[in-house]
C-alpha cells in the first residue's frame, strides 16, 4: 500500500514537472509582459551591452537605459543614477538619450517628461524616475501609478540625491 502511494506521488511529481517545464506562453502582444518581452529581444540589437558603471545588462531595466557622447564614444547607462555617478566624477556626456517608457525607443533626454515617484523602487534607487516622449502618457502614468511630473534637470537633481544620503 505504502510502495503505490509512493509510486503515485512520484508520478503526480514527475507529470507536474513535465507539464510546466514544456509550458508555452500564451500571452497576447500587450498582456502578461509578452510585449515587453518583445520588445526587449527583438528591437534592442545591443542586449549584451552593459553600464558603464556598474556593470548591469542593459536589457534587465529597458525602460531606464540611457547613452550619451562622452569623448567622441557612445557610453550606456543601466539608469539616470549612473549616469549622476558618472557626472559626478567629472565625466561629461554630451547628446544624452533615454528610452520612452512607452515605447523603448531612444528620446532625447532634454526634451522628455519624468514622472518621479518616490517610494516606488526605480533601477538603482529608491525613487522610480521614468521617462516618457509624451507629456499625455507621463500624466496618465503618474495619475495610474503616482508620482510627479518633472523635467531631466529635475529628474537628475533627484538621482544626484542617492549620492547625498550616504
Amino acid at each position: 500500500m505504502i510502495r503505490v502511494r509512493t509510486i503515485g506521488l512520484w508520478l503526480l511529481i514527475c507529470g507536474t514537472f513535465f507539464t510546466f517545464s514544456h509550458a508555452e506562453m500564451k500571452c497576447a502582444p500587450g498582456k502578461c509582459g509578452g510585449a515587453v518581452g518583445e520588445k526587449i529581444f527583438e528591437k534592442d540589437q545591443h542586449k549584451e551591452r552593459r553600464c558603464s558603471v556598474c556593470g548591469m545588462r542593459l536589457n534587465m531595466f529597458p525602460q531606464t537605459k540611457y547613452r550619451a557622447e562622452v569623448k567622441g564614444k557612445t557610453t550606456y547607462y543601466c539608469s539616470i543614477h549612473c549616469l549622476a555617478s558618472d557626472i559626478r566624477k567629472g565625466v561629461e556626456p554630451q547628446k544624452i538619450k533615454v528610452t520612452d517608457a512607452d515605447t523603448l525607443k531612444y528620446i532625447d533626454a532634454q526634451k522628455a517628461y519624468y514622472v518621479i515617484t518616490p517610494g516606488k523602487r526605480g533601477t538603482m534607487t529608491m525613487t522610480s524616475k521614468l521617462a516618457f516622449a509624451s507629456k499625455d502618457s507621463a500624466e496618465v502614468f503618474a495619475k495610474q501609478y503616482g508620482g510627479h511630473l518633472s523635467d531631466f534637470t529635475g529628474a537628475l537633481k533627484e538621482a544626484e540625491k542617492d549620492f547625498k544620503k550616504k
